[in-house]
């Protein structure tokens, strides 16, 4: 069979966009190069193209009777988290995540085969593509909405912190977003490059996937607006028009925190169920923006990528008490005698963590730098530093 099929690159009526018309490849599961074809692309523009076979239109245009027989819970995305995996300009649209199932029906075991089939070819080549992954996520559909329903989205949801956490860690790991459209064609998919460079436009056709990297790039869908006389129709018309998406994750990286709801693996969320749970805090619905942070804290953490280093490396901070703290000949004894201490090392700041303090820098004299509890020199240092991470420079 042909493989690739010759990408067609041209600037239309679309201001200074680039509008790509055609594939640039063809869906295979038994082709060894599919797999590395398919990550140079993604190498070389970022995005890619497939076609999928059309031997399965009539089983992919049942997708969407079968996502109402199973009863999808349509809804909009958390508030302030739509972009990440609605893209930009998320309205009139809608999501529901499909929980996994040991059996699909037909249409939608064929586009999980496609979107599996996809991922495998992902996966097999993340080394190639400059991160490790091993796993995916669980299908979203996506499709556009009425307007009485984006009413109903718009009420609000109630969610707990864990979610929170989750949606956060999701936009972190996210490298490879596929859209596979299994019904209904018509409108755009805009992927926006980085430093101001020029939108890619892709018409949305039925019965293609288009992967691209959103790490490095966002997108717009903008599904085919149908014609307002007959509303009925219009909402018809809609609701016929579906994709169904699933991101490649790069796996956390040493004492991250990994995905919960998006965890497409039953073991971790079995093993999940296992850990012991939280402060009664952690799964309550108020939350704290944190804005900045600074540290000043043991093992040489003096900024908070040192502190992240510190809690990733296992570090304890443990240190030998410094003879200017206090005389171990004094206060310590290996054999625990009575009136001396029988340990002497610490979690505590070194030295230089609590004496190297630049007084002239807050129009201190020496002599009353000197006279300054330390833990007061630390405080003025560290809230400094944080006010500055934050942008306040005056």
């Amino acid at each position: 069979m042909t493989l690739f099929s010759e990408p067609s690159h041209e600037l239309e009526a679309l201001g200074a966009e680039q509008r790509e018309k055609s594939s640039d490849l063809v869906f295979s599961r038994t082709c060894d190069s599919f797999p590395s074809a398919l990550a140079e692309l993604l190498l070389e523009k970022q995005f890619c193209i497939v076609q999928i076979p059309r031997e399965t239109t009539e089983v992919r245009r049942s997708v969407a009777e079968e996502l109402v027989k199973l009863g999808a819970c349509w809804e909009s995305e958390l508030p302030g988290f739509e972009a990440d995996t609605m893209g930009r300009s998320p309205g009139g649209k809608k999501v529901s995540w499909l929980q996994p199932r040991e059996t699909w029906s037909p249409g939608l075991a064929a586009a999980e085969q496609v979107l599996e089939g996809l991922s495998s070819a992902i996966l097999s080549m993340t080394p190639k593509l400059g991160f490790r992954g091993s796993e995916r996520t669980t299908i979203m559909a996506h499709a556009p909405c009425t307007t009485e329903e984006e009413a109903v989205f718009s009420e609000g949801l109630a969610v707990d912190a864990s979610e929170i956490q989750d949606r956060i860690a999701f936009g972190k790991h996210r490298k490879v977003c596929i859209i596979y459209f299994v019904s209904g064609g018509g409108g755009y998919l805009i992927l926006h490059q980085a430093d101001e460079q020029d939108d890619v436009v892709i018409p949305c056709e039925e019965g293609q996937a288009i992967l691209f990297r959103h790490d490095l790039l966002d997108y717009t869908w903008r599904p085919e607006k149908q014609s307002s006389k007959n509303n009925a129709n219009h909402n018809i018309n809609n609701s016929r028009q579906l994709a169904l998406q699933v991101w490649i994750l790069r796996d956390p990286f040493q004492g991250e925190t990994s995905l919960q709801a998006r965890d497409a693996s039953p073991d971790a969320i079995g093993a999940l169920q296992h850990v012991p749970a939280g402060p009664l805090y952690g799964d309550s619905n108020e939350t704290v923006d944190v804005l900045s942070l600074a540290v000043r804290d043991p093992g040489q953490a003096n900024q908070p990528e040192d502190y992240w280093s510190v809690l990733s490396s296992g570090c304890d901070g443990m240190i030998l008490v410094p003879l200017c703290r206090w005389d171990h000949d004094l206060y310590w004894s290996e054999t625990g005698e009575n009136g001396k201490g029988y340990i002497r090392h610490f979690g505590m700041l070194m030295d230089d963590q609590m004496a190297m303090f630049d007084n002239e820098f807050f129009g201190m004299s020496a002599t009353e730098a000197t006279h300054t509890d330390p833990p007061q020199r630390n405080c003025m240092e560290v809230g400094y530093d944080c006010l500055h991470r934050a942008g306040w420079t005056r």
